[in-house]
């Protein structure tokens, strides 16, 4: 499994939900997730994210997916456009690698703490 780390507040103020530790242990058990720990001190919260759904392995998509469980917010129809991008993959890695995914995202406002998120999720 593995783990999102994240603040309780932080979930809270994204739900825009006022909820105790206890609500959300029970809400994650009914969505099929479970904490790992929780650090009132630090306000630290760690979430299992099970390898099925390394959708949630964001904070995004985390709290995109819990927004339509709760039936807070639906869950957005992106537009995909065919591109004029093209993809080489040398063949010699057709074995190693028989398929490739690859996407063009425009218009983003990244600074250093998501920038790092996202090269996370990917590992």
């Amino acid at each position: 499994m593995a783990i999102l780390n994240t603040s309780f507040e932080k979930v809270k103020e994204s739900l825009n939900k006022d909820l105790t530790i206890d609500d959300l242990d029970n809400i994650l058990f009914n969505f099929g997730l479970e904490i790992d720990s929780y650090n009132l001190e630090e306000n630290e919260l760690k979430i299992d994210i099970t390898a099925d759904r390394s959708d949630l392995l964001s904070f995004q998509g985390f709290i995109r997916a819990l927004k339509s469980y709760l039936d807070i917010e639906k869950s957005k129809i992106y537009k995909v456009n065919k591109s004029k991008y093209k993809v080489k993959v040398d063949e010699n890695l057709k074995n190693i690698r028989p398929y490739t995914v690859c996407a063009v995202v425009k218009n983003l406002d990244l600074d250093d703490a998501k920038i790092k998120e996202i090269i996370w999720a990917q590992e």
